[in-house]
């Protein structure tokens, strides 16, 4: 292995423990820079042809964009909010407002 690219320290280490994984390394002091260049060096490609390579996946999973999408038309307006205790009306922001009314319920609600 080429210890050229990593700092004295990294390169140190890297000699004086020499079959240990990334991982092992890292908990040992290796700095991070070093651990990812180590990663990177470490991660396996399959060629079934010469021309083609192929890096497989650990996992696919199918995430639904449109559950995660925010409501700006909401959270950006305002509201009026009522104090039941002194019997005062303000205007606030939404997500203020809705925060307050679900803490304290006995004393505010959104009008």
């Amino acid at each position: 292995m080429e210890y050229k690219k990593f700092s004295p320290r990294d390169a140190k280490l890297l000699k004086d423990n020499e079959g240990k994984t990334p991982d092992e390394l890292r908990a040992l002091g290796l700095s991070e820079r070093a651990y990812r260049r180590l990663l990177e060096d470490s991660i396996a490609i399959t060629q079934p042809d010469a021309d083609i390579m192929i890096i497989q996946p650990v996992s696919v999973a199918q995430v639904n964009i449109h559950a995660v999408e925010p409501k700006l038309y909401v959270q950006n307006r305002r509201v009026q909010l009522h104090n039941k205790t002194t019997g005062s009306t303000v205007t606030m922001g939404y997500k203020a407002a809705t925060l307050l009314a679900e803490k304290y319920p006995a004393e505010f609600e959104i009008v």
